[in-house]
């Protein structure tokens, strides 16, 4: 027969624990067989007598009840959050991977909010900045066609036909007519080819993106950086000096090791 059966698991191997450690274990053992079944969620009793039978029911349900009451007073699990530093329940957390921090969803809703309207891709983990292998980034001209076109910037709308996996950045103050001359305006690519000539450049050793290291502020100052190259597409680090992948753990390894880049990170 079975005499007490409930869907909480946690409370029944409870009240088996209860009734094995009291007096009840003494007087069941004599009489009676209490089973706790774990698939079932029940604890089964095996008497024949009728007032072994009720004496077990009156046992179990004052130690059900007793385990309910301690197991609502159980305060829940708090865990940290490592952006706003406060505690969340286990359900309000987020495990941000491969690197397993955890942050709160809040936290996570406004990262990710962040990283959409200033177009920022991939979005990295705010607590260690952890990413994939550049080698894993694709390699094909359409992939790194999509990346670039997400990394465009505000105003990037996705082309209304179905089925076409096009975008562009639309302007509603430009007449068809207008857009045509932009687009089909000859020279650009020589241009293009003179600005670089007079500027020095490298390509990413992944993508094959052109990057600059020197730019001009708003009041025509040139302004370098350190050595450490961020390609604007693929996201991978590469070496000004060389121009040579830098691994993504720890970019600054790459000047800490023999060579002719060793210790020139700002030079």
């Amino acid at each position: 027969m079975v005499l007490q059966a409930t869907p909480n698991l946690e409370q029944l191997t409870g009240v088996a624990l209860v009734l094995a450690s009291g007096y009840a274990l003494y007087v069941v053992q004599r009489y009676a067989t209490i089973t706790l079944q774990p698939q079932a969620h029940e604890l089964a009793v095996n008497t024949s007598e009728d007032s072994m039978l009720a004496y077990c029911s009156r046992s179990i349900k004052a130690a059900y009840t007793w385990v309910a009451a301690c197991i609502q007073r159980q305060p829940p699990v708090m865990v940290d959050c490592s952006i706003c530093l406060c505690q969340h329940s286990e359900a309000a957390m987020y495990t941000i991977k491969p690197c397993s921090h955890r942050i709160c969803k809040d936290s996570a809703r406004t990262i990710i909010t962040a990283a959409i309207q200033s177009c920022t891709f991939p979005i990295l983990c705010p607590v260690c900045a952890a990413e994939s292998a550049p080698g894993s980034t694709p390699s094909c001209p359409e992939c790194i066609a999509k990346q670039a076109a997400v990394n465009a910037g505000r105003g990037l709308q996705a082309c209304p036909i179905k089925d076409c996996p096009g975008a562009g950045v639309m302007d509603a103050d430009v007449s068809c007519r207008a857009q045509t001359a932009l687009t089909s305006s000859e020279g650009a690519e020589q241009l293009f080819c003179e600005y670089l000539k007079q500027r020095r450049h490298i390509n990413c050793p992944q993508c094959g993106i052109k990057i600059q290291k020197t730019r001009k502020n708003e009041d025509g100052l040139i302004i370098e950086g350190c050595n450490h190259m961020r390609c604007p597409v693929c996201r991978s680090h590469v070496c000004w000096l060389c121009g040579e992948l830098m691994p993504a753990h720890d970019p600054y390894s790459h000047y800490k090791q023999k060579g002719k880049c060793k210790g020139r990170a700002y030079s």
